[in-house]
């Protein structure tokens, strides 16, 4: 199995696998609604559109094919220029795609008309892509750790931020409803405002993982080493702290055991082990 999708309605789960064929069940698992053979062979990922009726197939080696949940069929190829390794994200609200592949180029796609909308050009390979503000905004960000802004309507660049920010920025997380987006990098996570890509808020320390979502005005949740802080976008305050260890356990030093016999090797035991002695001599 190498990918899963749920239509909005939730009433068809799409299911495929590395053969090359998905499977469309019924949200109850119990029929098979349609088998949908492609000649993707490797890792297929498969995405619903916002109308429900069509899914984006696509592939590490090649492009993207756009099929009908119903019949199956084939309706329409995402080619031009070399598509490998690309990432496709259905829009939240229309049939549109925003893709990037391996050749620093990004675009956006009318999937009902089966054209490219923008094709967005950058010097060093994409990253990562993602959509948030309604679908409004695109974030593109760079293997050299710097991130664009467009603006999906347009194809226009709204702001462009550096690296050296606050270290090398390595990841980020974005609010589907939300006109912000958080960075993560070597000394911490930003939330930045994406007009200006300017930070309104700096959370400092060695990030492990980082999470965010629209609900309830927005929440940043952001995990250190030893601490989990839950950040509110709406009152700009922390909701939460949960601190735990901060550091693994050590294990108490190894001594020689007394109870081995002369002329053999020492024997090591746990110290402060009361019944570790025993257990040896035993």
């Amino acid at each position: 199995l190498t990918s899963v999708a749920v239509t909005r309605r939730g009433d068809k789960l799409i299911m495929c696998y590395y053969a090359g064929t998905c499977f469309v069940r019924s949200s109850s698992m119990e029929a098979v609604i349609k088998v949908i053979n492609s000649d993707i062979r490797w890792r297929q990922q498969v995405a619903v559109l916002a109308s429900d009726s069509r899914l984006v197939m696509w592939d590490v080696q090649g492009p993207a094919t756009v099929r009908d949940i119903e019949s199956g069929k084939e309706i329409c190829s995402l080619s031009g220029g070399s598509w490998t390794r690309n990432i496709m994200q259905p829009f939240p609200d229309d049939d549109r795609v925003a893709a990037k592949n391996d050749d620093s180029v990004a675009a956006i796609w009318d999937v009902a008309a089966c054209k490219r909308l923008f094709v967005f050009h950058h010097k060093l390979p994409v990253n990562r892509i993602a959509l948030f503000a309604g679908g409004d905004l695109m974030v593109t960000l760079l293997h050299a750790g710097e991130m664009f802004v467009w603006r999906t309507a347009t194809g226009a660049a709204m702001s462009l931020r550096p690296s050296t920010a606050h270290g090398f920025v390595y990841n980020f997380v974005t609010f589907p409803q939300a006109d912000l987006l958080a960075t993560v990098s070597e000394s911490g996570v930003a939330l930045l405002d994406p007009e200006s890509l300017e930070p309104r808020r700096f959370f400092g320390g060695k990030v492990v993982e980082v999470a965010g979502t629209s609900k309830g005005g927005g929440v940043l949740a952001m995990c250190f080493r030893g601490k989990a802080t839950v950040w509110s976008l709406a009152s700009g305050t922390v909701l939460h702290e949960l601190f735990g260890i901060s550091e693994p356990r050590k294990r108490p030093p190894l001594t020689p055991s007394s109870s081995s016999p002369p002329g053999e090797p020492q024997r090591l035991t746990d110290a402060g082990d009361e019944n570790a002695r025993a257990r040896v001599s035993a």
